[in-house]
């Protein structure tokens, strides 16, 4: 009997970090389908708002998932683009360009459950996409 519950407690030993890890990868896996949902709306939100002209205004109401963060504007290519990181490192990068969308100058980021308003304005330049949280 002690043989047989010796080679018990050393499968179970061998089997369990596999599974504390298999449980992570998953939880990881959906952490990030969450944020990439939430950055799918806004990217929407972004368009919808450019498309209907000066003076537009649009919101969304975004959760975005613990670990994780969205990037809105910033200088040069980055106000052409949305930009989506993990544990404060970039992992993905959406560039808008459905349509010749340019966002403020401003970088924003995004972190937790908040409300974003984008307001479409006019400048020298063209349209610029602003948002304010």
């Amino acid at each position: 009997m002690p043989l047989k519950l010796m080679v018990s407690f050393l499968i179970i030993s061998l089997v369990l970090p596999s599974v504390g890890m298999m449980v992570s990868e998953v939880r990881e896996d959906l952490s990030s389908q969450d944020l990439d949902a939430e950055t799918d709306r806004i990217v929407e939100c972004i368009y919808r708002t450019y498309r209907s002209g000066t003076g537009a205004t649009e919101s969304v109401t975004v959760d975005i998932p613990p670990g994780g963060s969205i990037l809105i504007g910033g200088t040069g290519i980055d106000s052409h683009t949305v930009r989506v990181c993990h544990e404060g490192e970039v992992v993905g990068t959406i560039g808008l360009d459905r349509a010749p969308v340019r966002l403020s100058e401003a970088l924003m980021e995004l972190t937790g459950r908040c409300t974003v308003t984008f307001q479409c304005i006019e400048t020298d330049t063209g349209l610029v996409v602003e948002a304010t949280v």
